[in-house]
């Protein structure tokens, strides 16, 4: 119904998967939902990277900001946008690092791979110890107030382009697919 969106209420968040709230947009357009109307304050979206043009699209739509967190089903906890560096930090009780593509170490500057570490106080039967992600990330700055380890997606590591002349060990990512 559309009293869902802000009929009887003063200030509305909706929070969710990007696929369902995409669903949920897509039919109040075919709906003809006036969305100046809305009382709906602030999006919230989980699990998906938001390219520039999907957030411009939610934004410009729904007449409000988006905020996304980067999330994944087997980690509680995720990494929200810092008003301060523009990068992504990790809630408290999750541990990131940008692994090395080629020898798997960690690296300090640049694009890597992103591994997580979850511990207690949620995961202590199942704990999650340098979880291979398969997104790739670049290094953030380690000078923001708010934590040292800072971050950005570039996308999946299948979704983007390698240079494949120079062996598997040896390759190297020539186009992302947050860039695309």
């Amino acid at each position: 119904p559309k009293s869902i969106v802000g009929k009887e209420s003063d200030s509305i968040v909706l929070a969710g998967l990007e696929s369902q709230l995409r669903i949920l947009t897509c039919k109040l357009i075919e709906a003809d939902f006036d969305f100046s109307k809305s009382k709906v304050r602030s999006l919230h979206t989980t699990g998906d990277i938001i390219t520039e043009r999907l957030r411009t699209w939610y934004e410009n739509t729904w007449k409000c900001p988006l905020i996304d967190c980067y999330s994944m089903t087997e980690v509680i906890g995720g990494a929200n946008r810092c008003s301060e560096c523009g990068y992504r930090h990790f809630d408290p009780q999750v541990v990131g690092e940008i692994i090395d593509l080629k020898n798997l170490e960690p690296i300090s500057t640049g694009v890597g791979e992103l591994v997580v570490t979850c511990l207690f106080p949620f995961v202590q039967k199942q704990p999650i110890i340098r979880y291979r992600t398969g997104d790739l990330a670049e290094q953030g700055p380690t000078t923001c107030p708010v934590d040292s380890f800072a971050f950005n997606l570039k996308g999946r590591a299948g979704q983007c382009a390698f240079d494949i002349d120079i062996g598997e060990d040896q390759r190297r990512p020539l186009l992302f697919a947050i860039d695309v």
